[in-house]
């Protein structure tokens, strides 16, 4: 899997971190975590092969769009995309790494598995406010579940967005 991220100019830039448990939990998908060597932080780094979008008319265009708007996506409750690379065969998709994980994960871990009351009306505010941004900006979810709704230092994130 490793080869299949690498190019000059992605290379340059980032670095898979092949001990970071999150590759570990998701050993042969085409999400990793990185270490940008610009910020030296964790980032995420989504690969889409090109041969699940070269055969479907305009899919690129539509694909490149939907990254543009979410690179401009300034919203706390939205994963921010930070780079989009294409190399030979893959698209690179470079979001913020986010690092509670996902609420299915957040839950599991609390006691009963149940979230406060308090607690509860916060997250819903921060997932409609996430909400809203993405359907302003003609975006929608391609599956909202407990997965696809990250935690950043105590905040909400919503992801796999197009």
């Amino acid at each position: 899997m490793q080869k299949l991220f690498e190019s000059a100019n992605f290379t340059k830039r980032y670095r898979i971190d092949p001990d970071h448990s999150f590759n570990l939990e998701r050993k042969n998908s085409g999400i990793k975590v990185a270490i940008d060597s610009h910020t030296k932080s964790y980032v995420v780094v989504r690969l889409i092969p090109k041969e699940k979008v070269q055969y479907q008319p305009n899919i690129r265009d539509i694909v490149r769009n939907e990254i543009e708007k979410l690179m401009n996506t300034n919203c706390e409750n939205v994963v921010k995309v930070i780079d989009y690379q294409e190399i030979e065969y893959n698209l690179l998709i470079i979001m913020e790494y986010c690092n509670e994980g996902n609420l299915g994960s957040y839950l599991h871990a609390k006691s009963g598995g149940n979230l406060s009351e308090q607690e509860a009306i916060l997250f819903f505010k921060q997932i409609l406010r996430g909400w809203k941004t993405i359907h302003e900006q003609g975006l929608s979810f391609r599956l909202l579940n407990f997965e696809n709704i990250l935690i950043h230092i105590g905040s909400i994130k919503l992801c796999d967005i197009g």
